[in-house]
């Protein structure tokens, strides 16, 4: 499949391009396309409710009524769950809001809302819009008017749900109805969203997802015995223990996703990306056409524009006001802010430190890594902005995965400007890898290490990574030299580019250290091919 977008001249996306296909297996049909409710008449329907004027918090939780039958989760369908009561939403707009603040949602934000359903056949001439499949390199771009349709069609709660499994669910009932105290700064967060649209209008520019997907030859590149042969030197690392991914410009900020897209955004997920997807609300359309992501593929969105602050994390998570986007657009017109979601395993279900595993994890910060600059349409992206990536509810251990992150970059040709968040078990990370630099160690003989570490430790009680590489390389002078440098007399990495963090992310969740043998590697020496790396733009392929 070839997906493509056809520009006009004034730079925005306005009408989708595709190559034949079938129109049931690759686009998802929007609500006011002709085939896709049973009777002829639901848009009119739909178009009845929402053109009504709505005064107050009852009539419009009986406009924003729950999704019938053929449109809930497939778990409250079994259930045959009454309508939902949204009561987080009546509750947000009731008890947080201020009456001068509800006053101005029902006169001018819901309003807005509202107008944006019923342009959809005028936004979306054509009903459709592509799918991102698994295992299919592909993207799809939006003017960022159509973004705000869809997202208002989500707030009603039109959306179909998608037959089968592997697609995420695109409707706020959900988000509005249960959950705890978080919920509200969730709810808040999409609202003031469609507040500075009604009152400053819909930006104008684009907004695009990618999926990066390797295809079988690609595969063979990023085999053990390939990449235990790189000779690509060990790119630069800064350890920053304040600030936030969100807040770097001009680099890859990194998605701790899950394989579906978005995670529990929508439900009652409240960790690092579905804070992301509510403080840039425009990155949960997403979910829409993104099917879960296999092993060696990245999604790749670029142009959500960040429009709000906020402090805590999970439960203590809030919507701390306005936030205004100063980030430059690129030469496609879309906000140049690169968010590379990268999901890591369950560690509480699947042996981290396992050489299939580490391969795995290896292989897939890869992937999302290496996206090409030509193809993010800016500046040069030569930093990855991230952190303790799958160490927060997936239990993943922040010394493997921080050392395994930093391999990807290698790879990729790209330096790190690692966010511990203040958690004390990435302390030596900063002076663990001046080390290895200072030994001249490659991307293959360091995997190499690192998969031989693994193949004897003790499953059960692992050491460190950081304590097992400090062993092998630091002298006997670095380690009884008691003036030698420590962790904690390191000063703080810094970033030029790195503003000072508005957030406060430092709450992150409990790790679960488990273990268990890998199989022992040898390194040798050559590297993944260049031109490998460079394919993983991606450019849409015809398969």
């Amino acid at each position: 499949i070839h997906i493509s977008t056809m520009a006009m001249p004034n730079n925005d996306a306005t009408e989708f391009f595709f190559q034949p296909f079938k129109p049931a297996a690759n686009t998802i049909e929007l609500p006011h396309c002709p085939d896709q409710w049973m009777k002829a008449d639901r848009w009119r329907q739909l178009e009845s409710t929402v053109s009504k004027k709505i005064k107050n918090i009852d009539q419009l939780l009986r406009a924003v009524r729950s999704p019938g039958p053929d449109q809930r989760t497939p778990e409250f369908a079994a259930q045959k769950s009454q309508p939902l009561r949204h009561g987080l939403l009546e509750f947000t707009i009731e008890k947080i809001m201020s009456k001068a603040e509800r006053q101005e949602f029902f006169t001018t934000t819901l309003p807005f809302i509202q107008k944006l359903v019923l342009d959809l056949p005028t936004v979306f001439p054509v009903p459709t819009i592509p799918r991102l499949r698994s295992s299919t390199p592909g993207e799809v771009t939006l003017t960022r008017h159509q973004v705000a349709t869809l997202l208002a069609c989500a707030f009603f709660s039109v959306f179909k749900v998608h037959p089968g499994a592997g697609w995420q669910y695109f409707n706020f009932d959900l988000m509005f109805s249960v959950g705890e105290y978080a919920q509200v700064a969730k709810i808040l967060c999409i609202l003031h969203y469609f507040h500075r649209l009604s009152t400053e209008g819909i930006p104008q520019g684009n907004f695009t997802v990618m999926r990066l997907s390797l295809s079988a030859e690609e595969s063979k590149a990023f085999s053990k015995n390939e990449l235990l042969k790189s000779t690509k030197a060990l790119s630069e690392l800064t350890l920053l223990k304040q600030g936030a991914i969100e807040d770097c410009t001009a680099m890859l900020q990194v998605d701790f996703a899950n394989k579906y897209i978005g995670g529990g955004v929508l439900q009652t997920g409240c960790v690092q990306e579905e804070i992301r997807f509510v403080i840039n609300p425009e990155c949960l359309v997403s979910m829409l056409f993104c099917e879960v992501m296999e092993d060696g593929e990245a999604i790749v969105i670029v142009g959500a524009e960040r429009f709000s602050n906020y402090k805590g994390y999970g439960l203590s998570f809030e919507w701390a006001g306005p936030y205004y986007d100063k980030t430059p657009k690129d030469d496609k017109n879309r906000i140049s802010t690169v968010i590379v979601a990268i999901d890591a395993i369950v560690a509480f279900k699947t042996n981290q430190f396992t050489e299939e595993a580490v391969l795995r994890e290896l292989v897939k910060a890869t992937v999302g890594f290496s996206v090409r600059d030509e193809v993010l349409g800016g500046p040069k992206f030569s930093s990855v902005a991230t952190g303790n990536w799958g160490c927060g509810a997936f239990g993943g251990d922040i010394p493997l995965k921080s050392i395994i992150q930093w391999l990807a970059a290698s790879l990729s040709g790209r330096s790190i400007q690692y966010f511990s968040f203040g958690n004390n078990k990435a302390k030596d990370l900063q002076i663990v890898s001046e080390m290895l630099k200072n030994k001249n160690l490659t991307v293959g003989s360091l995997l190499g290490d690192l998969l031989n570490f693994l193949a004897r430790i003790n499953p059960n009680h692992p050491k460190s990574v950081f304590q097992l590489l400090q062993s092998k390389y630091a002298s006997a002078d670095a380690i009884e030299n008691p003036e030698s440098k420590s962790s904690s007399q390191l000063e703080e990495g810094s970033s030029r580019q790195c503003l000072p963090s508005k957030s406060d992310a430092s709450d992150t969740l409990p790790d679960d250290e488990l273990a268990s043998k890998a199989i022992e590697t040898n390194a040798s020496s050559s590297s993944v091919p260049d031109e490998i790396l460079e394919k993983l733009s991606l450019e849409p392929k015809i398969h």
